[in-house]
């Protein structure tokens, strides 16, 4: 699951329009280097999901894992500031009765803000999986959500 950054300039008549976009999508680190004429970003975060369970019969489903977490805010930079960018990897499935499976990683926009990854969903031999549950975002200047 990735998240991305939206850079707004100053002398934008409307802030809905975004002179420079980017989106990292691909699970590991990144860099974002704030363009000449930008004073202002708006960014997006969205933590990872969490793997699913295998099931051992065919009359109990495995669940899913939990949805990533949501964050969003905006930003004051300068032209030339660089920020680290995280993208979390999603969670692995579980390959076998009564295992957990992975979480789902953090992505996150340097120390401005971030959405922990999904649970893992439970694996359970003779009864149904629990699903796991969703992650939570934090820093947002304009919205977070779990």
């Amino acid at each position: 699951m990735g998240r991305f950054l939206r850079s707004v300039s100053t002398d934008t008549v409307d802030p809905r329009q975004y002179k420079n976009y980017q989106e990292f999508t691909a699970a590991g680190s990144h860099t974002f280097t704030v363009p000449a004429g930008v004073s202002r970003i708006r960014a997006i975060v969205v933590g990872a999901g969490g793997g699913g369970a295998c099931s051992k019969t065919t009359y109990y489903g495995g669940n899913g894992g939990g949805g990533g977490g949501f964050a969003m805010g905006e930003y004051d930079v300068t032209p030339g500031q660089v920020l680290a960018i995280t993208v979390g990897a999603g969670g692995a499935g579980s390959s076998s009765n009564n295992t957990k499976a992975g979480n789902g990683g953090t992505s996150s926009v340097g120390s401005l803000l971030s959405a922990t990854g999904g649970e893992g969903a439970d694996g359970h031999g003779n009864s149904y999986s629990t699903g796991g549950a969703g992650g939570s975002g934090t820093g947002g200047t304009l919205f977070n959500r779990t």
